[in-house]
């Protein structure tokens, strides 16, 4: 167990194929994991102005966008173009060996100890501050030693959850990006421009696959000892955890026993294969081959109609990209219900069933319904439970479930 001090700095990380999902000592952020090389191309855009602006400056010199302005310029074909082998990358399991994952990864625990640093700005005890904290790592001559002594005590914790069935292998790769001593520079909204440094120890990373990080959050206290729980004991099961994920459905039978048995990180049937089936769609019936699957996401959000010139005409015309969404969705949630249906016998020996994240939060009413009305006595829940006094939504499930297990780690 690591040994703890009242400095410590825990994060927990859902790293998710739609964007990572942070929670650093109760304070939550989420980045979209997009990330776009602008090197040489700086002067071309207006940068700095919007809220969610991340720019990286990483990597030999290199600048990145992350997060939401990348996202929205991978919207413009140009950078679609010349983008479209990283997304492809960027969208598999593949990506946790790239220097985009590192990126983005990095650069999203770097805005975390930012925004954590300007929450405790009003404290009157001394406290954690980005630029005392980055100038102590470097040695900087010109830092105030006097921190010093503060600062050798802080350690930086971090957890991050990864999909099921790639965890034991993709661990060692992931935890080798993180721990070190890491010097970049972000930039945020208003030319805010911090010169990050910070270094993390292998010891003091650690990992689980997602869908137990989200269970976990359930049954646990804010500090990751387990709770007593109605949803946890042995009239509930065997109970079955669905975590809704943009990549996978990672799904886990709980038995008798308390023990973990028919684990899976499912690719079939998550909102990733919705999008690729609006991107179909689009390309198909709407001659708009450019929609992307990783754009979908964006475009849906903006909630503005689609443009398209129909076959064998000369003027446009519209579509709503969320009406054919929405449909995709009830299909794909109901091609999922089809087969854990089929994967756990008709349900016939699950007492209780627990669904988690952001795409089962979507899907969540579907299975409700068919559970409710065809296969009772079956229970089913969303995760409904408080943080820090507060609600979490399923779309933190994974992040604040790692950082209550990080932390219960800690000691």
């Amino acid at each position: 167990m690591i040994k703890k001090n009242e400095k410590d700095i825990i994060i927990g990380l859902d790293t998710g194929f739609d964007a990572t999902k942070i929670v650093i000592n109760g304070l939550e952020l989420k980045i979209p994991y997009n990330v776009v090389d602008i090197t040489g191309q700086e002067s071309s855009m207006m940068l700095g102005s919007g809220t969610e602006y991340i720019l990286t400056h990483y990597l030999n010199g290199k600048n990145y966008l992350v997060g939401e302005e990348a996202r929205k310029l991978l919207i413009e074909s140009s950078y679609d173009e010349s983008m479209a082998s990283h997304q492809a990358t960027l969208n598999s399991f593949d990506k946790f060996e790239t220097d985009y994952f590192e990126i983005g990864m990095l650069t999203a625990i770097g805005v975390a100890l930012i925004r954590y640093s300007e929450a405790l700005k009003n404290e009157k005890e001394q406290h954690f501050d980005i630029n005392d904290y980055s100038a102590y790592v470097r040695k900087d001559e010109g830092r105030n030693k006097e921190l010093d002594k503060f600062y050798k005590n802080v350690n930086i914790y971090v957890g991050i959850a990864l999909p099921n069935d790639i965890v034991d292998n993709a661990w060692e790769g992931v935890a080798n990006k993180i721990a070190g001593v890491h010097s970049f520079d972000i930039e945020l909204e208003g030319n805010n421009n911090f010169e990050i440094s910070f270094s993390i120890e292998k010891d003091c990373c650690t990992s689980l696959s997602q869908v137990r990080a989200a269970f976990l959050g359930l049954i646990t206290d804010d500090d990751g000892a387990p709770l007593t729980t109605a949803l946890v004991n042995p009239s509930k099961m065997p109970l079955l955890v669905l975590d809704g994920g943009y990549k996978t459905i990672g799904m886990f039978k709980l038995a008798r026993n308390g023990s973990v048995v028919e684990s899976e990180s499912n690719t079939s049937f998550a909102m990733s294969n919705v999008n690729q089936k609006v991107a179909e769609a689009m390309k198909e019936d709407y001659n708009r081959a450019d929609i992307k699957e990783y754009k979908v996401e964006e475009l849906a959000s903006e909630g503005s109609p689609i443009v398209y010139i129909p076959e064998g005409s000369d003027s446009t015309s519209t579509c709503s990209i969320n009406k054919i969404r929405d449909e995709k969705i009830e299909e794909t949630c109901g091609e999922l219900i089809s087969y854990i249906d089929n994967k756990f016998h008709n349900f016939i020996d699950v007492k209780s069933v627990i669904v988690t994240g952001g795409t089962g939060k979507v899907y969540f009413e579907q299975i409700k319904k068919f559970i409710e009305e065809k296969r009772q006595p079956t229970e089913i829940y969303l995760t409904d439970y408080e943080f820090n006094g507060e609600k979490v939504s399923p779309t933190f499930a994974i992040a604040v479930g790692m950082y209550k297990y990080t932390k219960l780690q800690v000691g």
